[in-house]
């Protein structure tokens, strides 16, 4: 479970004078100061996890070109997980993670996107995936929705591309709609580095573990990745983490979030791309 801010403490102070009337107006002010401390370590953690993402609002600029996945290797410290080039439909985009949800859809994180909506249709980057057969391939994306303005459960975007994703590059992964039971295999797939405070080398890497257990393992470069259920399904998007002494990460969540999530991914998908959509039958003469 993520941890949460301290409880408040009663900052009230009683009719003293002298020494004690002083003592407890610096406890106060103390206090004051860690909870507003705490509060800017959990935000800037996010904005870390992106590092500099948000900045870039129209994604110009692009990560370097990820290296071929290297089986097997593992790296110690995602922090903790393992270079893979199992799930072909998570790739990246600029400074982030994403995953292809269908065939011209990607998820993503709000924040990685500057908590921004573009609804008109441009140049906005381009979405990468490492196929299994070998090399890359990008798609443009072309419009792009978040639905949230801080970290956390709504920290959740999608990301429309201006052609489909082939299936035979890659197959998208299903919205999970609800929570697993505990105990259940989960991965945390992501982009990022492997020790907090470094740069990323932008391979992918997995990290398994179990619905109910907390995790501390998202590194910059991990923002806008999936946790997948065993099933293949998104159930959250990697959000931040706590400055805390464990490290906690944050996530955003979709099953709160599936209705309005499946019904974007389903009008982008309802027609084609460059296209208008069709024009209705006209009526028939009357006899």
């Amino acid at each position: 479970m993520v941890a949460g801010p301290p409880s408040p403490e009663n900052t009230g102070v009683p009719e003293n004078t002298g020494v004690e009337e002083k003592t407890m107006r610096r406890t106060c002010m103390r206090r004051t100061w860690m909870r507003r401390t705490w509060m800017r370590r959990i935000w800037l953690m996010g904005g870390l996890l992106a590092l500099g993402c948000a900045a870039d609002t129209t994604m110009d600029a692009l990560p370097p070109e990820a290296p071929e996945p290297l089986l097997g290797e593992r790296s110690d410290e995602i922090v903790g997980g393992t270079i893979t080039s199992a799930r072909p439909e998570v790739g990246y985009i600029s400074g982030c993670t994403a995953t292809l949800v269908a065939p011209d859809v990607i998820i993503t994180a709000a924040h990685c996107l500057g908590y921004r909506s573009a609804t008109r249709r441009g140049s906005y980057g381009r979405f990468t995936i490492l196929p299994a057969s070998g090399g890359q391939r990008s798609f443009p994306i072309v419009r792009y929705r978040s639905y949230s303005r801080q970290l956390g459960r709504d920290d959740v975007a999608l990301m429309q591309l201006g052609e489909p994703v082939p299936d035979a590059l890659a197959t998208p992964a299903g919205l999970a709609d609800v929570e697993p039971p505990s105990g259940a295999g989960l991965t945390i797939f992501g982009f990022g580095c492997t020790t907090r405070g470094r740069r990323s080398d932008w391979r992918k890497r997995a990290f398994d573990f179990r619905q109910g257990e907390r995790t501390s393992n998202l590194c910059p470069g991990d923002s806008g990745g999936p946790v997948m259920t065993e099933d293949g399904r998104v159930l959250r998007i990697n959000s931040g983490y706590y400055l805390d002494r464990y490290g906690t990460d944050i996530y955003g969540m979709v099953p709160p979030n599936f209705g309005r999530l499946e019904a974007q991914v389903r009008e982008w998908s309802a027609f084609d791309r460059t296209d208008p959509p069709p024009t209705p039958d006209p009526e028939p003469e009357p006899e």
